[in-house]
């Protein structure tokens, strides 16, 4: 498995699932290694899983560790830890499915977006009035026809 692989289960893997019986926290990671399961290929499968099998798979590796006690907290340790997957659908109903990842991405790529400062926004204001009096002033002083001077409305048609 490369590295790109490895680090996005990274949250998942580390996740404590308890205590062993010397006070040493229990990761998802300890956990499957102890029962000579690969973790990366492990959060691969779950990750592609529905939620609700996943979750149960998850919940029977942690209940065959010996050192934990595990009871009616165990579904309730591998829910948590199986929202930390990537890409996991947080809602499942039909007709909507939203998964984690896109819930936190905004409507457009913020990545390459620049905001300008508001004094970038002003002087650009400025130029842009500028501009306009300025051709107000050329088109009145230079030759444009005034609406008195123009011919008459008929096209073709000249005043005597």
């Amino acid at each position: 498995m490369n590295a790109t692989l490895a680090t996005e289960f990274d949250r998942f893997l580390f996740a404590p699932i308890g205590e062993g019986s010397n006070g040493v926290s229990i990761s998802v990671l300890s956990a499957l290694a102890r029962q000579n399961i690969d973790p990366w290929q492990e959060a691969a499968e779950l990750a592609r899983m529905p939620s609700n099998g996943a979750i149960d798979r998850l919940t029977s590796h942690i209940t065959t560790l010996p050192e934990h006690a595990h009871g009616a907290n165990a579904k309730a340790i591998a829910q948590r830890c199986i929202a930390l997957l990537p890409n996991r659908p947080i809602i499942e109903r039909p007709g909507a499915l939203i998964s984690a990842s896109a819930e936190k991405l905004p409507l457009f790529n913020t990545d390459y977006l620049v905001v300008p400062h508001p004094k970038e926004i002003l002087f650009i204001v400025v130029v842009l009035v500028a501009a306009s009096i300025g051709f107000h002033y050329w088109a009145a002083h230079n030759g444009m026809p005034s609406a008195q001077a123009t011919s008459s409305p008929i096209v073709g048609l000249r005043k005597n």
